[in-house]
């Protein structure tokens, strides 16, 4: 299990990754291990789609940014990598919106 290896090796830095939907698990899998577990997993998320709403990303960005995520300076163990005209992620904006859905973690 994750806590047997973690406990096994902590000098390893545990991190979560995937693309779209792999990337969506990847930020649930790393919020479950942070918030359950009391890891502090990394979170390398490509294209992910949005996965919660404001009070969601609240307890997300709690979990993931050493300070307020608005802040210049806030120092983030959560990123998502998106490029603007992915058809994937622009085509499904507005059901994201309709839903009130939010993007977590820093996008680069």
């Amino acid at each position: 299990s994750l806590t047997v290896f973690t406990e096994t090796y902590p000098e390893f830095q545990v991190v979560f990754t995937g693309h779209s939907l792999g990337g969506a698990t990847a930020k649930l899998g790393a919020f479950f291990a942070a918030k359950e577990l009391s890891l502090s997993p990394l979170i390398l998320a490509f294209a992910p789609p949005m996965i919660g709403d404001e009070g969601f990303r609240r307890l997300f960005n709690e979990q993931f940014f050493d300070q307020l995520p608005e802040s210049a300076s806030a120092s983030s163990r959560a990123w998502s990598f998106v490029h603007d005209r992915d058809p994937i992620l622009y085509f499904n904006q507005p059901l994201w919106e309709s839903k009130e859905f939010c993007a977590t973690g820093r996008e680069v």
